[in-house]
């Protein structure tokens, strides 16, 4: 039942106060019975629900009226009507300013703060309520477009940041008293502004001092010129290209232009933007400087065809590349003893180069030279006075107005050999571009260097070719008068042998004939045997098969013997022999041998070439840590052309065809090779023709020995008679052979060929075996074999042959044989073999 006024209700509407109230509030109020039935509400409720209060009293029940008038939240999730304020003032309680979004019977949606209290009669007793409705639809719609609009200006500011600190160009933002208010990144970059200042305001910036030079070179602040113009005066001032220089870095060419700020349509300052023009200007810059590399690469070439010297060659291009890419320096250096040089050096700064010192290695080779050469490749240094390489040179080079560097490798044959260096007055000088180009023209300048060399070798080449073809057709001639020689020396030992034989068979045994033809026969012999012992060992050196049975001696012992047995050999010598031996030993390592066998032939050389009444001096000393054995003699003397020769192999002085001297030019041929052999060497002097001539032979000195000096007696003929099987086909050698076994005693057994010797050995059972190599059949090397299988050790084998290479001997040691000896063998040779088989054989 929906009480009326006047039935008992807490309020009387008729009150004129009242309804005037209620029809004066924007706000809208609804009086709510008990039951919730709606008693009365005002015109700005009916305009705020959307409803009059006719149409709302027809809605019985709460519920009714929450689904006619459906409720919402400010997120749009439903209100439950238990919630509501008018739902909690019916059961007591009060709820106020609770936004909820109503969507009238229309649909029309409506954004409200609602609240509601109790009414209450004198009892406390809860007897309706009242609800209050305020729209706020307006309110809140300017609200959020106030938010709106503060995030769009937030979001603006965000993107402004976001552009400033992205975009290349540089933007700075002046107030109307020329003060910094915003600048970006990139602006910072270009004026210098450190990064830990960038992180500041602008206005606790350190105030940077700037110089800016327009294009044709004048001074500018440029806080007066563009900034204070622009944000003072209003003024636009349009773009221009300006070097900056901010402290000590390094300028910058910056396109700068200024507009005025205008906010709302008030003057608020300036705004400058600057573009970084550096990278193109110095693009520009470098390719004036490749046109000119290029110009000058195209006059370096043109040189290396030209000139074909080398330091000219150097001093003509750094000159062109002073001149051409305007370089206040360039110079070449090369390397001597890990120390670099200077080979050549051009330009106005040249006097720095006599100050300079760079090696290749330690702190004076850590500088562009040094490196480039030890590490082969180019180095750049862009600036002396930053590079702590190039400390040593700072001072110099700044004296000179040298600030960079670069520095390229010369190469030959592959190898580094020095670099060339060039200079240039400002840092940062040296792009990739010139890089590239220098290291082109380094190279070009390898290349000449590698073609000059090729022609130098080219050149030797051709001359030493020229040489040996003259040394070819020299040692033809020779060869053609050494055949002669050769022909001469081996037949003229035959006709007195053929002679001795034949009074040998017609004298009788004993007789001065017989004696003299005996003689005869004995010196040819030795003669021929010399001539091709001479041959061999030359052969022998030249292929460098001979070996050497060193042993510690006494020089001068051995020079003594050697004099006695030089005696013996030629008891006719004309001239005659002095011997001059020190008291005191000179211990040499040498092949004893040999020595003797050098000492032999110097003698005869001198004796041969000294006229009766002359002298030949044999002399013994030491100098300088070797022994000096000297002959010298007053002979005939050496023509001072042929002294360059004298110890090359069948060189001869002048001869007549009568050559009474004799001889193949081998003697101090094999002189030279046996005292290099030994580390030493044979030197020969003569004041020139008819004024005699002097030998000296040195040899390094050893450490003095304990030991006695050599023995000067030869081996004992053994005692007692001894059982020999000689074997040999050429059965005047075997013959002759065994006649001189059996004149010294032996019992002496002949074969002439492999077969036949082992017969002989089993049925005479030998102590000695002399068996010739070159046998018909079964060879020495197969006798050697199977005698020692069938003997061992209980005989001693020695093989006589004209097989007398030192791989002959070898083999014939292989084979089995205790010993080798040339064919002929000496007497004292054979004795030696006697001597060694011992008291019991074997």
């Amino acid at each position: 039942m929906t009480p009326e006024p006047g039935d008992g209700s807490p309020v009387s509407w008729a009150d004129p106060a009242l309804e005037a109230l209620l029809a004066s509030l924007s706000q809208g109020v609804v009086v709510l019975g008990t039951a919730g039935q709606v008693l009365r509400m005002n015109r700005a409720a009916e305009q705020i629900l959307g409803i009059d209060q006719t149409g709302l009293q027809a809605i019985a029940a709460p519920q009714a009226r929450a689904a006619l008038l459906r409720l919402a939240r400010p997120d749009g999730s439903p209100f439950p009507l238990e919630e509501t304020p008018t739902w909690l003032a019916l059961r007591g309680g009060s709820r106020h300013d609770v936004e909820m979004e109503l969507l009238r019977p229309r649909g029309e949606p409506v954004r409200i703060l609602a609240g509601a209290a109790p009414i209450r009669d004198p009892d406390g007793a809860v007897r309706g309520a009242v609800a209050t409705f305020t729209d706020v639809t307006e309110q809140k719609r300017a609200e959020r477009l106030l938010r709106e609009s503060e995030e769009e200006a937030r979001a603006r500011a965000g993107l402004l940041e976001a552009v400033l600190d992205t975009i290349a160009d540089g933007v700075v933002v002046y107030d109307r008293e020329g003060r910094t208010v915003r600048s970006s990144p990139a602006a910072d970059g270009m004026l210098g502004i450190p990064p830990e200042e960038r992180r500041l305001p602008v206005q606790e910036r350190g105030r940077r001092q700037y110089e800016i030079h327009t294009e044709d070179g004048a001074l500018q602040r440029i806080e007066d010129y563009v900034a204070v113009r622009a944000a003072v005066r209003g003024e636009t001032v349009p773009g221009a290209l300006y070097s900056v220089r901010a402290g000590q870095a390094a300028p910058r060419w910056l396109n700068i232009s200024g507009k005025p700020l205008i906010l709302s349509g008030r003057h608020a300052g300036g705004v400058i933007s600057m573009t970084d023009m550096t990278a193109r200007k110095r693009t520009e810059a470098d390719l004036g400087v490749i046109s000119r590399l290029y110009a000058m690469l195209s006059r370096v070439n043109e040189a290396i065809v030209r000139i074909r010297e080398e330091r000219a060659l150097y001093q003509e291009v750094c000159r062109i590349v002073s001149e051409e890419g305007g370089f206040p320096l360039v110079w070449v250096g090369l390397v001597e003893d890990r120390k670099v040089a200077v080979a050549a050096g051009w330009g106005p700064a040249a006097g720095y180069l006599q100050r300079i010192r760079v090696e290749v290695d330690g702190d004076l080779g850590q500088g562009p030279t040094g490196t480039c050469i030890r590490e082969g490749r180019p180095v750049v240094n862009d600036d002396f006075d930053s590079n702590p390489a190039t400390w040593p040179w700072r001072a110099a080079t700044r004296s000179h107005g040298l600030r960079a560097s670069a520095a390229f490798p010369l190469h030959r044959a592959g190898q580094a050999i020095g670099a060339i260096t060039f200079y240039a007055s400002r840092p940062g000088f040296f792009t990739a571009g010139q890089v590239d180009l220098i290291e082109s023209l380094a190279a070009d300048l390898s290349f000449a260097l590698d073609a000059m060399e090729q022609e130098r070798r080219r050149t030797a080449a051709e001359q030493e070719l020229r040489q040996a073809i003259g040394r070819l057709q020299e040692a033809d001639q020779r060869k053609d008068e050494f055949l002669g020689m050769l022909s001469h020396e081996l037949r003229n030992p035959l006709a007195p042998i053929r002679n001795a034989v034949f009074i040998l068979r017609h004298a009788a045994p004993g007789t001065p004939p017989a004696l003299h033809a005996q003689g005869v026969i004995d010196r040819q012999a030795g003669h021929m045997a010399r001539l091709v012992d001479d041959l061999l060992d030359v052969t022998r050196i030249a292929r460098g098969k001979v070996e050497l049975r060193r042993s510690r001696v006494d020089l001068c012992a051995l020079v003594a013997r050697a004099a006695e047995d030089f005696r013996g050999l030629m008891p006719d010598l004309a001239a005659a022999l002095d011997v001059r031996l020190p008291l005191q030993a000179a211990w040499t390592d040498v092949d004893p041998t040999r020595i003797t066998q050098v000492i032999g032939n110097l003698l005869h050389n001198a004796a041969k070439f000294t006229s009766p009444g002359g002298a030949v001096t044999l002399s013994v000393g030491t100098a300088d840590g070797a022994a000096e054995i000297r002959v010298r003699d007053t002979g005939a003397g050496i023509d001072p052309a042929l002294l360059p020769r004298i110890f090359d192999p069948f060189v001869q002085g002048q001869r007549t065809l009568a050559r009474t001297e004799g001889g193949l030019g081998l003697g101090l041929a094999l002189v030279k090779g046996i005292a290099e052999l030994h580390g030493g060497t044979v030197q020969a002097q003569s004041p020139g023709p008819g004024l005699g001539a002097e030998f000296i032979l040195r040899l390094p000195l050893a450490a003095p020995s304990p030991e006695p000096g050599l023995g000067r007696g030869g081996p004992e003929p053994p005692q007692g008679s001894r059982r020999i099987l000689v074997v040999d086909d050429n059965r005047d050698a075997a013959e002759t052979l065994a006649m001189l076994l059996r004149l010294m005693g032996h019992q002496v057994v002949l074969a002439y060929d492999g077969l036949e010797a082992l017969r002989a050995a089993r049925e005479a059972r030998p102590e000695l075996v002399l068996c010739d190599l070159g046998l018909p059949g079964l060879d020495g090397f197969q006798v050697a074999r199977d005698l020692r299988a069938a003997w061992g050790k209980g005989l001693r084998l020695v093989a006589v042959s004209g097989y007398a290479r030192p791989e002959d001997v070898q083999r014939a040691l292989e084979a089995g044989f205790d010993a080798h000896l040339a064919k002929p063998p000496a007497p004292e040779e054979i004795l030696d073999q006697l001597v060694r088989l011992g008291p019991d054989g074997g």
